[in-house]
């Protein structure tokens, strides 16, 4: 499973497409103004049957699946759930954390913002045996675990006071 990772607005990254698998689907987040999500399982098929036939394809447009302009500034926190497919995080450095959940034709569901640290957040993590649970942490130097089956609820379930400095990095004990 690759890990997805976001750069701040003035790093142009195009050539370094970010993707994760998701049953059929290959699915691309990338971060350059908004967080935006783009379906690639056609041009991944179309690299497939290039190196098959060995030929020279035509490059394919196509416009991203979904923009979200809810951030207020660029993030660098995000993560796919490896147990809900089309379910994403994303956090920014305005301390918001948003989630995503890709329903039925296509179309996005964004809820949040989920606020509680105070600080940017500095990463997030799906629980890997919970599908709705998640932990982040912050330059706050907390640790938080989320609980997304209320949407009414947008504060952290747990907070931990975990470092005396910037926690940078999450995991989850597998």
């Amino acid at each position: 499973m690759c890990r997805c990772e976001a750069w701040p607005a003035a790093y142009q990254h195009s050539e370094s497409p970010l993707w994760r698998r998701q049953g059929a689907d290959v699915e691309y987040v990338a971060v350059p103004d908004v967080p935006q999500v783009w379906d690639l399982a056609q041009q991944v098929a179309s690299l497939a049957e290039q190196k098959q036939h060995e030929t020279q394809l035509a490059p394919q447009k196509q416009a991203p699946m979904q923009l979200f302009g809810g951030h207020s500034t660029e993030g660098f926190a995000m993560d796919w759930s490896p147990l809900v497919a089309g379910r994403l995080l994303t956090g920014d450095c305005k301390d918001e954390i948003y989630c995503w959940e890709r329903g039925e034709g296509g179309k996005w569901a964004i809820s949040g913002p989920l606020r509680g640290h105070t600080s940017s957040v500095e990463d997030i993590q799906w629980s890997p045996t919970e599908s709705n649970v998640f932990a982040s942490c912050s330059a706050d130097r907390t640790v938080r675990i989320w609980d997304v089956r209320d949407p009414a609820n947008s504060k952290p379930v747990l907070t931990v006071n975990s470092h005396s400095a910037d926690v940078i990095v999450i995991s989850w004990i597998r």
